[in-house]
């Protein structure tokens, strides 16, 4: 994982929040596998079906991998179990994982962190 002292290539706003974030970037993160193309670029994130070209989504099982035909997504996050079914999708880029639910999560945070409400009483 990235600490604050390590420098990342995606852009980020003025609070120093990522705004963009490669798929190397990603990979590394997350420790991960990538198969595809390394330099794609996302600026989002949202479930498979809702996922546009710059968003990162994420598939869970083989029960699940037929869903990518109908996403825009281009970089999606799989579990290493379905490796083999990858070949069908020379088109989009995959991060493998142990756990994609945990990684697409981890990910999230790290574009979308939460933010600090103000008690209002």
């Amino acid at each position: 994982m990235l600490n604050s002292d390590e420098h990342m290539e995606g852009s980020m706003d003025a609070a120093g929040i990522p705004q963009q974030l490669s798929g190397t970037e990603i990979a590394e993160i997350l420790g991960g596998e990538i198969v595809g193309d390394p330099g794609i670029v996302i600026d989002g994130v949202d479930v498979i079906e809702r996922a546009t070209a710059t968003h990162l989504s994420y598939v869970g099982d083989l029960k699940n991998i037929s869903r990518i035909r109908n996403s825009c997504s281009r970089l999606i996050i799989v579990p290493d179990s379905v490796r083999d079914e990858l070949v069908k999708y020379r088109d989009r880029t995959f991060i493998v994982v142990s756990s994609p639910e945990a990684s697409f999560l981890r990910i999230a945070s790290v574009l979308r962190p939460r933010r600090l409400r103000s008690t209002v009483g």
